[in-house]
């Protein structure tokens, strides 16, 4: 993952079988550099969280004008993600 502005992330998702590349959870939508934005923010814990051995994604979000991130739990299916929650904080 690398950085793209002081509130935003941009990566990619890489199958390392079969070299598929996928872009990464919440992403934009477009075809060029946008789709390879994901939401970031500006707090200290880490945007994203996973384990190589789980199908499990944590990602943080966050605008920067808010300091609490708003959560988003993410399963890997059908070389996609699928939201499986989202917890935002309160006002």
């Amino acid at each position: 993952m690398g950085g793209c502005g002081s509130a935003c992330a941009a990566g990619a998702i890489v199958d390392l079988q079969t070299g598929n590349v996928f872009p990464p959870p919440l992403g934009g939508k477009g075809s060029g550099w946008d789709r390879w934005i994901f939401c970031g923010g500006v707090f200290e814990a880490p945007y994203t969280e996973y384990r190589r051995n789980s199908l499990l994604m944590i990602l943080r979000c966050t605008k920067s004008s808010v300091k609490a991130p708003d959560l988003y739990y993410l399963v890997w299916e059908n070389d996609r993600f699928r939201q499986v929650l989202h917890v935002s904080p309160k006002p």
